[in-house]
């Protein structure tokens, strides 16, 4: 009885709570919580358009270069000699 409610509740909300490309964006990083990965796929199950917006964003992830980005060397000193400076201080 508590699933049959539930799903009636995902059946009826999920055009209202599927209405960004910001959670498409989310759900193809892996980023949405639980419940609304849940509605989320629901959703672009009963809805073409939707399924057929996150299939073209999908595809448009797949060619993007994959990108790695460290900070300068001389960036992680300076953090550090401050993070041990303010600990000594704190314990002084």
């Amino acid at each position: 009885m508590l699933f049959t409610n539930s799903y009636k509740w995902l059946k009826i909300n999920y055009m209202t709570q599927v209405s960004t490309p910001n959670q498409l964006v989310r759900l193809a990083y892996g980023e949405l919580p639980v419940l609304e990965r849940l509605e989320t796929e629901f959703a672009l199950e009963e809805n073409y358009p939707l399924r057929e917006q996150y299939t073209e964003l999908k595809e448009a992830l797949a060619v993007l270069p994959k990108v790695t980005v460290q900070p300068a060397q001389t960036s992680i000193d300076v953090i550090l000699a401050y993070s041990r400076n303010v600990f000594l201080e704190a314990h002084a």
